[in-house]
């Protein structure tokens, strides 16, 4: 009988290396194997535990790879697996953006990463669960916390379903991946593939009783907060085509998150007091990653990085002169566009944005627009393009058309913050990239290039999934 090894490494690996209170720190003990008892004796135990996962999302180098970089790397990827990001020259996410075979197949660095990181942050998440409860402490404090914890969990499953099989819309009942809601342990056996069905069920519940349980204060906006929850059941529902539920999770998320004006788009897109980010992963000193970090691909004026993340010229040219996000400059040397949207800070310590309003707006403007409701739809629509080019002209559009242009706006309003791929798969589209690209990817609609497969190593270690359980 095979063991999972995975689960082992998720154990040996887990947040207990970085979660102990201070007076474990004086434990002669190795740090891991300090046990969730001792963690999770008091709420500042527990509370460790959560900031260890909000701290791995944004770790990089954990298999000493420059592009990987926890939650941006699917991000980065995303972006340049879509039509309007770039590369001139083969460089890093090289193998991304050309969709070759060897970053997404069963041997792939790309799918073993994504899968380690991703479950090892589920397993946290679901030993925070599981303890927790048991801790003598306000009831309040305790329900904040496991609130957290079913967000961070429902949002892991949610990537992984979107990454490891095709958008939910177009077979529910395919196969996406295991779902495990204990933490695990030696005993523990691998889990088989659960179907879309069960996954996006298991989401929607784990966000709901999120919902249920989570405030609106937090220290940090890379914490999840009730609005941070409502944003990501607006995400599932239009990924589920719940147009009803989408719209009004969306209305719910953004209400408090004034649209940012025109000059504070063009400020670079770094800093989590921007008052329209929902969510948003600070950086600090330790964190920066220099050469590896976010914006050393996007920054062309950086004092140091790859700087090798272009834009197609055709997308440039969608934006109007008085567009605000107009935000494009010419490479002599490249002779090609590259976008100024993300800038980073002097010292190297720019916040990446995870969630806004402006998306908010056009997943209820997609929303209502696919329920028929073209007025609504219309008007969301142009709170955003109202705000970004005063030149704007309301839609007058319907039905299909309508769509569209909200379609086109995503791309315009929410380009390199990693969604381009996602709604390629989410709306079944082709991918056919114009001629300002290198690599000129003509992909048909739910190609098995858009779907990664499962790693090698949970093949040899889950006796639950074999190679007839593989994506193609």
């Amino acid at each position: 009988m095979k063991i999972n090894r995975i689960l082992l490494m998720l154990l040996a690996g887990s947040m207990f290396v970085s979660a102990c209170s201070d007076s474990f720190l004086e434990d002669p003990e190795p740090t891991t194997s300090v046990s969730p008892e001792q963690v999770f004796q008091s709420i500042g135990g527990a509370r460790a535990a959560l900031n260890g996962i909000y701290s791995f999302m944004r770790t990089g180098n954990v298999d000493g790879n420059t592009d990987d970089y926890g939650l941006l790397t699917v991000r980065i990827m995303a972006d340049l697996k879509g039509l309007d990001a770039a590369l001139v020259a083969p460089s890093w996410y090289y193998w991304d953006y050309r969709f070759m075979e060897t970053m997404r197949t069963v041997n792939s660095t790309r799918t073993r990463e994504i899968w380690s990181r991703y479950y090892k942050m589920i397993n946290d998440a679901n030993t925070i669960i599981t303890f927790t409860p048991g801790i003598d402490a306000v009831e309040e404090e305790k329900n904040q916390i496991l609130g957290e914890a079913l967000g961070i969990r429902a949002y892991l499953y949610f990537e992984l379903a979107k990454l490891y099989q095709h958008t939910y819309a177009k077979d529910a009942k395919a196969p996406a991946v295991p779902i495990y809601l204990e933490p695990s342990t030696a005993a523990t056996k691998g889990n088989p593939r659960a179907s879309l069905t069960e996954v996006y069920t298991q989401i929607v519940k784990d966000l709901l009783d999120a919902a249920s349980k989570v405030g609106k204060d937090r220290g940090l906006k890379s914490n999840f907060n009730i609005d941070v929850i409502n944003g990501l059941l607006a995400r599932v529902y239009l990924n589920m085509e719940n147009w009803t539920e989408a719209s009004k999770y969306a209305k719910l998320a953004r209400k408090d998150y004034p649209l940012m004006s025109g000059d504070d788009f063009k400020a670079g897109f770094n800093d989590t007091g921007n008052a329209e980010w929902i969510w948003g992963l600070p950086t600090n000193g330790e964190q920066t990653l220099s050469w590896a970090a976010y914006f050393s691909f996007w920054d062309h004026n950086r004092a140091s990085g790859y700087m090798n993340i272009y834009c197609d010229k055709a997308f440039k040219e969608l934006f109007t002169a008085t567009d605000a996000r107009n935000l494009f400059e010419y490479d002599d040397v490249q002779e090609t566009w590259y976008s100024t949207k993300m800038t980073d800070k002097p010292d190297n310590t720019g916040a990446i944005v995870m969630m806004r309003a402006a998306e908010m707006y056009l997943i209820e403007a997609e929303a209502e627009a696919e329920a028929g409701n073209n007025t609504a739809a219309q008007d969301a629509l142009f709170e955003v393009q109202g705000n970004r080019d005063a030149d704007a002209v309301k839609s007058a559009a319907t039905g299909a058309t309508l769509v569209n242009e909200i379609l086109l706006e995503r791309r315009k309003e929410l380009f390199g913050e990693g969604f381009a791929f996602f709604d390629i798969k989410r709306r079944q589209l082709a991918l056919k990239r114009g001629a300002d690209h290198w690599y000129q990817a003509d992909l048909p609609a739910n190609a098995k290039e858009f779907v990664l497969q499962i790693p090698k190593k949970e093949l040899d270690s889950n006796s639950n999934i074999n190679e007839e359980d593989q994506n193609p």
